[in-house]
């Protein structure tokens, strides 16, 4: 029963960490892509400037 018991808090803390490195995987990539957009939308305005001046 303990034996059981100590499985099943292993798996569990198994699954709590796999949980979190895919949480922490899409979080990087939403701020990857998040960044991306920024230097796009920077690049454009400054596209825009120079087209302006």
């Amino acid at each position: 029963m303990i034996l059981l018991t100590s499985r099943e808090e292993r798996r569990s803390v198994f699954r709590n960490q796999f949980a979190f490195a895919k949480a922490n995987k899409s979080r990087k990539a939403t701020l990857k892509r998040w960044l991306l957009s920024l230097y796009d939308t920077v690049k454009r305005l400054k596209y825009s400037s120079l087209r302006f001046l």
